[in-house]
């Protein structure tokens, strides 16, 4: 069967979500890829291959920043986005640290991604990397974000332009910590998922790749932290790394 794919030639939107679900049609499954009102039908379902074809349309096609999921990890987000506000709530709330963590945290909305790599370079040299998409995907391209986030037990967020490939120490204003703030290390996550812990102490100087669209994330000192609690630190860079919804800069 040949398939026919739909024009995708023209966004004025600095976002596309791509939904694509898998129905029965006279005994056998087809798959549906709906763009906006648009959408396609073909046979057996979709190789990852065949979707991220169709989504490769500059300047939309920054692969680190493109998420996949499906209901299931958007839910899984959700429930630990949930968990760690639960958590937080428990820490002391006269604590300026804490209270600008749980704002923080609040406002993140989280996409769910699943850790499937979207680079079609990477799919097509690696066979097993193109696995076949079964059920009800959505999934979110990002143009190539300009700024980086520092969030956590700061005096207050910053957006700060990316126009470097490299993070120091020194783009942590350790004046600007709160109490209960974590001194020797620090967290960046980058916008393709990956998660670094960063020693960033005085006697620690170093300097690190950084990709346009990650996070530093400023933990809770584990000195202050319950038994109970901690792996919140490692949970909220997990969060992070599940995708913003919608992020723009």
């Amino acid at each position: 069967m040949n398939l026919k794919f739909l024009s995708l030639s023209v966004y004025k939107s600095k976002y596309i979500f791509v939904i694509f679900s898998s129905l029965l049609i006279l005994g056998a499954h087809a798959g549906i890829l709906q763009v906006n009102e648009k959408s396609i039908s073909y046979a057996d379902g979709a190789k990852l291959e065949v979707v991220v074809d169709q989504l490769l349309i500059p300047p939309l096609s920054y692969w680190p920043a493109t998420y996949i999921r499906n209901a299931n990890s958007q839910n899984d987000a959700l429930l630990l986005k949930n968990k760690i506000l639960e958590q937080l709530s428990q820490l002391d709330q006269k604590n300026k640290g804490v209270l600008k963590l749980r704002r923080d945290i609040e406002r993140f909305k989280p996409f769910g991604r699943i850790n499937i790599n979207l680079d079609p370079d990477w799919i097509r040299l690696r066979p097993t990397a193109n696995p076949r998409l079964i059920g009800d995907y959505q999934i979110q391209l990002r143009s190539r974000p300009k700024t980086i986030e520092i969030i956590g037990l700061t005096a207050q967020s910053q957006t700060l332009r990316f126009n470097a490939k490299v993070l120091h120490s020194g783009l942590v204003d350790r004046d600007r910590y709160q109490d209960w703030a974590e001194l020797n290390f620090i967290y960046v996550i980058s916008p393709d998922g990956q998660i670094s812990r960063i020693d960033n102490a005085y006697w620690n100087y170093r300097e690190v790749d950084i990709l346009p669209g990650s996070f530093i994330y400023i933990p809770i000192s584990s000195n202050q932290l319950p038994d109970s609690m901690e792996n919140i630190n490692d949970d909220i860079a997990q969060l992070l790394a599940a995708g913003e919804e919608g992020k723009d800069d």
